[in-house]
C-alpha cells in the first residue's frame, strides 16, 4: 500500500495529531486509523476519492486568469518565468525552478502564492484559497499534465483540450426527443426535453392555464399590450379545437408583433437616436430607418440568416455607386446601421482622435460579439481573455474584417456617413418642380424690378429738378463704382434708395403682392420628394485595405505587429471560413461578407445557439443558457443542453424562420403552464429554473407605458418614421416634446397633434434623455448596447406610479372611457375596468368593495368642494372613478403577467 502524497499542512496535523496522543490511554487504533482516512493516508479507496488534479484542466485556468499577463502573454517574462505550459513552468526562471513535483515546499511558485506575493498587490483579481490549495495538491500529485506536451508546441497559439471541448465550441448536434413517462402532457418536442429533466426530480408540468390567463400571456409577449375585453370574451368561448393555435397565428401577422420583437433586437443592437460618448450626445436624425427595417423584417419573416448578413455586409451585396436603389438594395444599405449603432465622439470638436475612433470600432465589435456570439470578446483587446480561450491576436484578427470599412485614415464623422435615398425619378420630379418654383420667382422678380424702378421715379420726381439727373447717375451706378460726390448725393436724398429691402416703406401693398409670389415658390419647392438619408457602413470600392496592428495593451497609440482577417481560432476548429485579404472578385474586399456567410452557413457552433436562446429569454423571462451574451466560461451553463441544440437545429432546418420558432414554443405544453405554486416543485425546484410552472413577469418599460395608452384610449398606432422627440421640462424630467427654448428657457408648448401617444418604440432612444415617466422600469442604456434587460422592485417604481402626472392622466381617461363604454350603473363601470386591465371580471367581493370605494371618494371629493390639483377639470364622480383606475394600474395584478 503507497501512502499518497498530500500537502504538507495535512502532514502536520497527523504529526501533531500523533505526538498528542500516541502515549494516551484512551487513544484508540479506531481512532489513528479514522485520521489516517480523513488525511487519505492508508486506504486506497479514500485515495481515490481525492480528485486527480491536472495543467490543462485545473490549473493553467487560475494562472491564464491571474498570471499569464505578466508571465508570457506579449513577451512579458518577468523574472523570467514562462507560466504558460507545464514544461516552461518546470524549466522555472532566473530564481530557479518554479516547481518541484511532488514538493509543494520546495515550489516558489506555491511559496510567493501562499504568501501573498504572487499576483502583486495591484493586481485587483487575486486567487482564491481554494485555487491556491488546487495548485498545492497539483504539486504534491506530481504537477501532472492531462497528455504529453510536444515539445514544438507553440504557446502563443496553444488552445488545450479542455478548451477545445468546452460544450458551446462543439457543433451543434440534432438530438431526438428523449421518450418520457408524462407522454399525455406532451404537445411538442420541447415538452419531452422539458419532462425528461422533471421525471428524475419527482415532478411533471402543471396543469394548463384558463384560457384569460393564456390570451393576456401571448399578447403581452407577442404585441407587447392587452387583448381588449372584447377579444377576451371571444377566445374565451371559442370552442373550436385550434382555438389557440389560430390566436398563436393571428398575433403572429399582425404588425404590433414586429414592433414589440423588434424591441428585442434593438435592445443587443445598442439602437439609439444619439451619439453618446460626450456630455453633449448630439443626435442621430436618420438613425430611425434602422429601427424601421427591424421592424419590417421581423413582421416579413425575413430569413434570418438574410437578416444577419445584410447587417454585417448589406453594402457589399449593393453594386456601387449607391444611386437609384431598389426597396430592397435600400433595406440592404440600411441594414448596415446595425455596424453604426455603438457610441461615437468623432464628431464633436477635437474628440476626432485616435482614442476615440478606436472606440467606436471596439463598441462595434462588443456589439457584434454579444449580439451574435454570445462571447465577451472585448475582454481580449488589451491582453488574453481570462477565461476564454481567446487572444488578444484572435480579437484584432476579427477586427481585420471589419476595419477595412471603417477606414480609419479617411475617417468619416457621423454626419458624413448618409447616403441619399433619392432616386432618379425623385431627382428629376424635383428638378421639374424647382423649374416651376424659379418661373413664380422669374415673375416676382420682374414685378419688383418694375414696382421699384415706378416708386424711384416717384422718388425722384419730388427733388428739385436741377439735382435730378444727378441723383439718377449716381443711383444708377454700381454700389462699389460710385464716387464720393454720388455717395454724398444719395445721402442728402435717401428718399430715392429705393431697393427690394426697402419697398415695403413706400408702398406696403405692393410689397403684399410680392410676398405672396415668395411663399408661392416656397409651396412649390415644398412639395419635392422629401430627400431622406441612410445612415450606413460601406467599404469605399477600388481602394487597398488598410493593415490593422495589433495594439499593446489595447493602446491605439502603441501599434505592433500586422494582423490579417480571421475568425476566432477556437470557433474554427470543426469548420473553418474562407476570409479573403482582398477579393479579387468583388470591388469592395469582401471580407464581412464570407464571415457573414460563415457564420449563417449552418455549421457555426454558436450562432443558431445565442439565437434560439433569446427567443427563449423573450418568452420565458430566462434563457436556457441564462447568461444570453456570455455562453464562455464565466456564464451559466445550459440548464436543457440537448433542448437547446434541438431548436437551434429546427430552426435552420426550417429556414431560419424566427415566426416558425415562435409557433414551436407557444404551442407547448410547457408554455401554456399555468403559474401556481406546488409544495413539491418548491421543494426542490423553487426557482423555476426546469419550468415545472409558468413564472410571473413584469411588464418592461415599454409595455407599461404602451399598455396604460391603450386603456385610457389613446394609443396612436402610426407605424415608422422619424422618432418622436425628447425634451427636458421646467424641473428637469425627460418627456415628450418638441423643444422650444427662448434664451434658454422652455417656451410655449408645441402641440404634438397626436404623436405623444405613439408606442414606446417609436419615441426618440436619446442616451442622455431617458423617458422620466418609465425609465425606473428597467429601460435599458446603451452602453454600447443592452445585452439583457435587468428586472428589479425597487421604491422608485411604486413612487412613479402614484405620482406621476403621465399615469394619472392615463388614469381619468381610462375612467372617462369607462363611463362611456361601460354603462351607467357603478357595478358595471368596475367590471369594464377589470376587464381591460386584468382580462377578467372582479368576483363580487371585489366589485362591491370598488363601488363602496368610488362612492365614498366620491362623497369626500364634494364634501372638500377644491379639487386635488391633478383633477384635470373632472367632477367628484369622475374623479372618484379615476382614483379606482389609479389604483388598479398601479397593482401587481396589472403590472405582472401570469
Amino acid at each position: 500500500m503507497i501512502p499518497i502524497a498530500e500537502p504538507p499542512s495535512i502532514r502536520s496535523a497527523y504529526r501533531r495529531q500523533c505526538a498528542l496522543h500516541c502515549n494516551d490511554s484512551n487513544w484508540s487504533w479506531q481512532v489513528l486509523v479514522g485520521l489516517f482516512l480523513v488525511a487519505g493516508y492508508l486506504v486506497p479507496a479514500v485515495a481515490e476519492e481525492l480528485p486527480s488534479v491536472t495543467y490543462e484542466r485545473d490549473v493553467r485556468p487560475i494562472l491564464k486568469t491571474h498570471c499569464f499577463h505578466c508571465h508570457g502573454e506579449e513577451g512579458q517574462f518577468e523574472g523570467g518565468l514562462d507560466l504558460r505550459l507545464q514544461r516552461l513552468i518546470l524549466q522555472g526562471g532566473d530564481s530557479g525552478t518554479a516547481v518541484v513535483p511532488g514538493d509543494p515546499t520546495a515550489s516558489l511558485l506555491l511559496g510567493r502564492m501562499q504568501d501573498g506575493e504572487m499576483p502583486p498587490e495591484e493586481i485587483e483579481t487575486r486567487p482564491s484559497a481554494e485555487e491556491v490549495a488546487r495548485i498545492e495538491r497539483w504539486i504534491a500529485q506530481g504537477a501532472r499534465t492531462a497528455r504529453p506536451e510536444p515539445a514544438d508546441l507553440d504557446p502563443n497559439a496553444y488552445l488545450t483540450e479542455e478548451e477545445r471541448s468546452y460544450w458551446a465550441y462543439q457543433p451543434v448536434q440534432r438530438v431526438d426527443p428523449p421518450d418520457v413517462r408524462h407522454r399525455h402532457q406532451v404537445q411538442t418536442p420541447i415538452d419531452q426535453f422539458v419532462l425528461a429533466k422533471l421525471e428524475p426530480l419527482g415532478l411533471r408540468l402543471s396543469q394548463p392555464a384558463e384560457r384569460r390567463t393564456l390570451i393576456r400571456r401571448l399578447y403581452f409577449d407577442l404585441h407587447g399590450l392587452p387583448p381588449s375585453s372584447s377579444r377576451v370574451q371571444q377566445f374565451v368561448n371559442d370552442g373550436r379545437p385550434d382555438a389557440y393555435e389560430r390566436l398563436v397565428d393571428e398575433l403572429l401577422a399582425s404588425p404590433r408583433y414586429g414592433e414589440r420583437w423588434g424591441r428585442h433586437w434593438l435592445d443587443v443592437a445598442g439602437y439609439a437616436d444619439s451619439e453618446g460618448y460626450t456630455d453633449e450626445d448630439p443626435e442621430r436624425p436618420w438613425a430611425f430607418h434602422y429601427r424601421d427595417y427591424v421592424l419590417r423584417a421581423l413582421n416579413a419573416d425575413k430569413p434570418f440568416d438574410e437578416f444577419i448578413t445584410e447587417q454585417i455586409a448589406g453594402d457589399e451585396l449593393v453594386t456601387q455607386p449607391f444611386r437609384n436603389l431598389s426597396a430592397s438594395d435600400r433595406d440592404k444599405l440600411i441594414a448596415t446601421g446595425f455596424l453604426r449603432m455603438a457610441p461615437d465622439g468623432t464628431g464633436g470638436v477635437g474628440s476626432h482622435n485616435l482614442v476615440a475612433k478606436n472606440d467606436v470600432i471596439a463598441g462595434t465589435i462588443e456589439i457584434l460579439s454579444s449580439a451574435l456570439l454570445g462571447l465577451t470578446v472585448g475582454c481580449a483587446q488589451c491582453h488574453d481573455h481570462r477565461y476564454d480561450p481567446i487572444s488578444q491576436e484572435d480579437y484584432y484578427a476579427l477586427r481585420a474584417i471589419f476595419e477595412p470599412a471603417f477606414h480609419p485614415s479617411a475617417w468619416l464623422p457621423p454626419a458624413q456617413r448618409r447616403i441619399s435615398l433619392y432616386t432618379e425619378s425623385d431627382l428629376q420630379r424635383a428638378a421639374e418642380i424647382e423649374q416651376q418654383a424659379l418661373a413664380v420667382l422669374a415673375e416676382r422678380d420682374h414685378r419688383q424690378a418694375d414696382l421699384i424702378a415706378a416708386t424711384f421715379e416717384r422718388e425722384l420726381a419730388k427733388l428739385p429738378e436741377e439735382v435730378r439727373e444727378a441723383v439718377r447717375a449716381a443711383y444708377e451706378t454700381a454700389a462699389a463704382k460710385r464716387s464720393a460726390e454720388q455717395k454724398e448725393l444719395l445721402k442728402l436724398y435717401p428718399s430715392v434708395n429705393v431697393s427690394a429691402g426697402s419697398l415695403y416703406l413706400y408702398d406696403r401693398q405692393a410689397a403684399d403682392e410680392l410676398k405672396k409670389l415668395a411663399d408661392r415658390a416656397a409651396e412649390i419647392r415644398n412639395s419635392k420628394p422629401q430627400e431622406e438619408f441612410v445612415r450606413a457602413l460601406w467599404e469605399p470600392a477600388g481602394t487597398s485595405p488598410e493593415d490593422t496592428h495589433l495594439f499593446a495593451r489595447g493602446d491605439p497609440e502603441q501599434p505592433k505587429q500586422v494582423v490579417g482577417p480571421r475568425a476566432l481560432r477556437i470557433l474554427t476548429q470543426h469548420c473553418s471560413p474562407a476570409i479573403p485579404d482582398d477579393d479579387p472578385h468583388l470591388p469592395t474586399t469582401g471580407r464581412r461578407l464570407a464571415y457573414a456567410r460563415w457564420l449563417v452557413g449552418g455549421d457555426h457552433p454558436l450562432v443558431a445557439r445565442v439565437i434560439v436562446n433569446r427567443v427563449w429569454l423573450g418568452h420565458f423571462g430566462r434563457g436556457l443558457v441564462a447568461t444570453p451574451a456570455d455562453l464562455g466560461r464565466l456564464g451559466v451553463p445550459p440548464t436543457h443542453p440537448e433542448l437547446l441544440d434541438w431548436l437551434a437545429t429546427e430552426f435552420v432546418e426550417k429556414g431560419w424562420s424566427l415566426k416558425h420558432l415562435h409557433r414551436v414554443i407557444l404551442l407547448s405544453r410547457t408554455y401554456q403552464q399555468d403559474a401556481k405554486r406546488a409544495p413539491n416543485g418548491e421543494s426542490v425546484d423553487r426557482e423555476n429554473r426546469f419550468y415545472w410552472r409558468w413564472s410571473l413577469r413584469r411588464l418592461d418599460a415599454e409595455s407599461l407605458r404602451d399598455a396604460l395608452l391603450m386603456l385610457s384610449g389613446d394609443l396612436n398606432l402610426r407605424t415608422g418614421g422619424p422618432p418622436v422627440p425628447v425634451m427636458a421640462d421646467r424641473v428637469g424630467q425627460f418627456v415628450i416634446g418638441r423643444e422650444n427654448l427662448n434664451a434658454g428657457r422652455p417656451g410655449p408648448v408645441i402641440d404634438m397633434q397626436g404623436e405623444q401617444f405613439r408606442r414606446t418604440v417609436y419615441v426618440q432612444f436619446r442616451r442622455s434623455r431617458p423617458l422620466s415617466a418609465i425609465a425606473p422600469f428597467d429601460l435599458p442604456r446603451m452602453s454600447p448596447n443592452c445585452k439583457q434587460r435587468n428586472v428589479s422592485t425597487v421604491a422608485t417604481q411604486s413612487l412613479l406610479l402614484m405620482n406621476s402626472p403621465f399615469v394619472w392622466e392615463r388614469a381619468a381617461q381610462m375612467a372617462l372611457r369607462a363611463r362611456r363604454l361601460g354603462g351607467e350603473q357603478p357595478a358595471a363601470q368596475v367590471e369594464w375596468i377589470w376587464c381591460a386591465a386584468y382580462g377578467h371580471p372582479p368576483t363580487d367581493a371585489e366589485s362591491q368593495a370598488a363601488v363602496q370605494f368610488v362612492a365614498q371618494q366620491a362623497a369626500q371629493f364634494a364634501a372638500q368642494g377644491a379639487m386635488p390639483e391633478q383633477a384635470l377639470a373632472l367632477e367628484a364622480d369622475d374623479l372618484a372613478l379615476a382614483s379606482l383606475c389609479h389604483a388598479v394600474i398601479s397593482s401587481n395584478e396589472f403590472l405582472y403577467v401570469d
